[in-house]
């Protein structure tokens, strides 16, 4: 996945990971750029960290978050890998809090008014935050 400079990659092995990163600043430096920001973070993600997990509790999959989402492992209706993106919680509850405090300061409108207000609120939220399965 990728936005803008932001970068996720996934790899199957570990060492597959090591070699993208070293040839990656490798070809980085080569044009007078580097890596910046946090350390690369490696977590177990995909369909074998899954599948590992139910095994051992200590293998089990982690998630990412990444531009408002947070990506999970899950399993589809079939049993087949899947992976699944939720809205960050942390933006939905700050959105939730907003929707609640907002209100009490247009209690003098009418509650046409008020309900029209809060639909636009969701409706915008749920267009950029909302995850099409």
């Amino acid at each position: 996945m990728r936005y803008a400079d932001h970068l996720v990659m996934g790899f199957e092995h570990r060492v597959d990971a090591g070699q993208f990163l070293a040839l990656l600043n490798q070809r980085m430096k080569k044009f007078g750029l580097e890596l910046r920001g946090k350390k690369p973070i490696s977590l177990r993600f995909g369909y074998f960290a899954a599948s590992r997990g139910a095994k051992n509790a200590r293998d089990k999959s982690e998630t990412i978050d990444f531009l408002g989402f947070t990506h999970i492992c899950g399993r589809s209706r079939t049993g087949n890998f899947l992976s699944v993106r939720n809205t960050m919680s942390k933006l939905f509850r700050a959105k939730l809090g907003e929707a609640n405090a907002e209100p009490q300061a247009r209690r003098h409108q009418s509650l046409t008014a008020q309900g029209t207000w809060l639909g636009t609120v969701f409706r915008g939220y749920y267009r950029y935050y909302g995850v099409l399965t």
